[in-house]
């Protein structure tokens, strides 16, 4: 072999190595972009939230003032319910944590609540999970009130003597000695 055909030989070699340079980096700059993609694209975890749900009183409805309410929510999450509270207007009415450490799912909360006087009231129930996050559920109901003219705590409708306050022992009418039977028809009135 001569020099000539050497060196020809080497010059092949030389054009080569530079494609493979080419190549080697284009492939790292491939795999990065798949890296970088992966990390980018991939679905973020979603952060668990409960789920809350008030079973009663029914959305919309109409409860008397002054009558005892009973409300009844529920909380479920896969992440455990550790605590749920009942709101009405922005005031903590009630609250029971879990006796687990870890919580428990479903969680339900049983309470009673009494309007004090008629118009729109808001009931949420609020939960945590055992991750510290928290949900929450919101109905309105209306209270309204009986008409009681005579203001004796018995209803017009049920006051046996609308137009005089009495006792409500004695179906709204006068009852001077509490017996619960009307002064009218109380052989002992007094």
């Amino acid at each position: 072999m001569n020099a000539q055909q050497y060196a020809g030989g080497g010059s092949g070699r030389g054009r080569l190595a530079p494609l493979l340079i080419i190549l080697v980096v284009l492939c790292c700059l491939v795999a990065a972009a798949t890296i970088a993609g992966y990390f980018f694209f991939r679905p973020q975890p979603v952060e668990a939230r409960p789920v809350v749900l008030i079973e009663s009183p029914a959305p919309g409805s109409r409860v008397e003032v002054g009558q005892m309410v009973t409300v009844r929510a529920v909380a479920r999450d896969p992440a455990k319910i550790t605590r749920i509270e009942l709101w009405v207007n922005g005031e903590l009415i009630a609250a029971q944590s879990s006796t687990l450490p870890r919580g428990t799912s479903p969680f339900p909360l049983t309470t009673y609540w009494t309007p004090g006087s008629p118009g729109s009231y808001t009931l949420s129930a609020r939960a945590f999970n055992a991750q510290g996050t928290h949900a929450h559920s919101s109905i309105v109901v209306e209270a309204f009130a009986l008409a009681d003219g005579d203001e004796d705590g018995v209803a017009d409708d049920a006051d046996a003597c609308p137009s005089e306050p009495g006792s409500p022992l004695a179906d709204g009418c006068a009852d001077r000695d509490g017996d619960g039977v009307a002064d009218g028809e109380d052989s002992c009135p007094d």
